[in-house]
């Protein structure tokens, strides 16, 4: 577990001095604010400026320190996508002339992109020397190539004549040329690069290794084409994923990378051969930063899952044991707490939400991973103040439902965040048949004023469609200006993995309504908030079958801040956005 890998560039920020370019970090090193909370289309500004960079001389210390601990250290330098940054301190560089490029101050892909003329290839060369000397022992060098939009490349006279020129059959292919020409310069340094695994897209460069985070299809190629491959898939090892209920964990991205998934992960796929599986030099762990503010908190978001996957990488699959693993775990947290780690302390062993499907008592019976905890609950969604002492007897009458809340702490002061699981009395919705589908909704389109969701029922559609999104920029295009009021109604299916009590969430304004099954969950109105520019958050529970289930969701825009978002997920267990193309008509 011994190698650093450095994202240094990006959209919102350039973070390394390239002496150079001074501009990179006069200008493409500041942003004037970023994306207030959860990620949404809409952007709302939190109002803090942001900006810094390491110096040569910071850097130069970051690899000495690793060095003496035998970690070589990566660095990333970003393209030719998520360039935003880099543009706009030198924007001819870009495709577009008369354009206006800026850092960006949201999460995202965007159009910003180089364009392959010699003036790019040049700027970036002189950075990756400049990069390369910093980084003396790293015999990789990452470039990136990850998310690129091909809009400014397809309206380039320049782009397309170099297709003509070159033979490149399309944008795809442009992008390999791109990391090919990076790939000979690099190699010339006596260094090889790394790449994201759309590298693979247009043809992969002749000595390039693949990072394979899209799931493990792209590893899998580029192993059986010989290329040496990084597994780091986005759901085992994202740790900027969440690890538990949304409600109590600091922000994060969302979706849900527990510990246990961590440690089930097998960086050598069934589809390798053995011949093949040699290629996998290992498995990386991502952590983005756009919601982590604190050393504490990436502590937070590293510890214990950084253990889970150092044992994954280091054991035969046949000798990982699980319950073994959480054993040794409790010296590891001793440890871990002489050296004032901030990890995330494991919630309690037996914490699980339970189905009683008409019996009327539930036994649960819980336990700590560290050593010397102890277990707070509540049944009353307060505080959790009373000391766990011994299984709990929970007697619940037909459709009622408790949420068991429960804090750990630790000898040394520590409290955990609350951990919740849900014991419901209510029978599980059922599942319906869905034999012919298509992905997305159906969708009706109402422009005007409306006082609730209700006065849809009642109107008749300036627009009925068939759409892939739920999202609310969709509308622009009809109403000129999303802070024109409108409405609109998704109906479609959601398809269930597994029988569970699911968490739903909507976060809006005005007025938003969500029906599963013809049962409404979600009765959101935040129109009297409006005003000050607030949002409202709302939450719904239903115990689903497996299966596909009707889905019903209706929205009122009445002016100013137009916002929609639906989350779902196990109870507990994180919460996933719903964009719309995963559900079906």
């Amino acid at each position: 577990f011994n190698q650093f890998h450095w994202h240094l560039t990006d959209d919102q920020g350039w973070r390394i001095e390239i002496k150079k370019y001074p501009r990179l970090t006069e200008i493409g090193s500041r942003r004037k604010e970023s994306h207030q909370g959860s990620y949404s289309p809409v952007f709302r500004g939190d109002g803090v400026p942001v900006e810094g960079f390491y110096t040569h001389e910071q850097i130069k210390e970051v690899v000495a320190y690793a060095k003496a601990r035998k970690i070589n250290v990566i660095p990333e330098i970003e393209l030719p996508g998520h360039a935003s940054a880099a543009l706009a301190a030198y924007p001819q560089l870009g495709c577009k002339e008369n354009y206006e490029y800026k850092v960006q101050q949201t999460w995202g892909i965007f159009k910003e992109v180089f364009c392959p003329t010699d003036a790019t290839f040049k700027f970036l060369e002189d950075v990756l020397a400049e990069t390369i000397a910093l980084f003396p022992d790293s015999p990789y060098i990452h470039i990136g190539g990850d998310e690129v939009l091909k809009d400014h490349w397809k309206e380039s006279a320049f782009v397309q004549e170099l297709k003509r020129r070159e033979n490149l059959k399309d944008e795809h292919e442009v992008q390999s040329y791109f990391i090919r020409r990076i790939e000979k310069f690099v190699n010339s340094k006596g260094k090889r690069i790394i790449g994201w695994d759309e590298i693979l897209e247009g043809g992969l460069a002749p000595n390039a290794t693949v990072m394979s985070w899209r799931g493990e299809r792209g590893g899998i190629a580029a192993a059986k084409s010989g290329h040496d491959v990084v597994m780091t898939p986005t759901d085992f090892l994202y740790f900027d994923y969440g690890q538990g209920d949304p409600k109590f964990e600091p922000l994060n991205i969302g979706n849900h990378v527990p510990l246990e998934k961590v440690y089930s992960y097998n960086p050598h796929p069934k589809e390798l051969t053995d011949a093949e599986k040699k290629f996998i030099l290992g498995a990386q762990a991502n952590l983005w930063t756009e919601y982590i503010e604190t050393p504490d908190k990436v502590e937070y978001m590293v510890f214990p899952r950084m253990l889970a996957l150092a044992e994954t990488v280091w054991t035969p699959l046949e000798r990982k044991d699980f319950n073994d693993f959480k054993r040794r775990l409790a010296y590891q947290f001793e440890r871990l707490d002489k050296q004032n780690v901030s990890y995330r302390i494991p919630e309690p062993a037996g914490l699980k939400n339970i189905i009683l499907n008409g019996e009327n008592s539930a036994r649960v019976e819980l336990g700590s991973m560290v050593n010397g905890a102890k277990i707070f609950y509540s049944l009353d969604g307060g505080e959790p103040t009373r000391v766990y002492e011994k299984p709990l007897e929970l007697n619940l009458k037909p459709n009622e439902t408790v949420e068991l809340r429960t804090v750990v702490a630790l000898p040394n002061g520590r409290r955990s965040v609350i951990y919740t699981a849900t014991v419901t009395n209510r029978p599980m919705l059922k599942a319906v048949a869905l034999n012919e589908k298509t992905a997305g909704v159906n969708l009706r389109f109402f422009k005007g004023e409306f006082k609730s969701v209700n006065d849809l029922d009642a109107a008749a559609p300036n627009e009925t469609l068939e759409s892939r999104s739920i999202q609310l920029p969709q509308f622009a295009t009809k109403t000129g200006d999303l802070k024109q009021p409108f409405g609109a109604i998704f109906e479609g299916y959601i398809s269930v993995p597994e029988n569970a009590i699911y968490e739903f969430q909507i976060e809006a304004d005005d007025f938003a309504r969500l029906e599963i099954g013809g049962e409404t969950l979600i009765d959101a109105a935040a129109a009297a908030d409006d005003a000050n520019g607030k949002t409202i958050t709302k939450y719904g529970l239903a115990p689903l079958e497996k299966g596909f289930h009707k889905i019903r969701l209706r929205y009122v825009q009445a002016g100013e801040n137009p916002i929609l978002n639906l989350r779902w997920g196990v109870k507990g267990k994180g919460l996933r956005r719903i964009y719309g193309n995963e559900l079906w008509r």
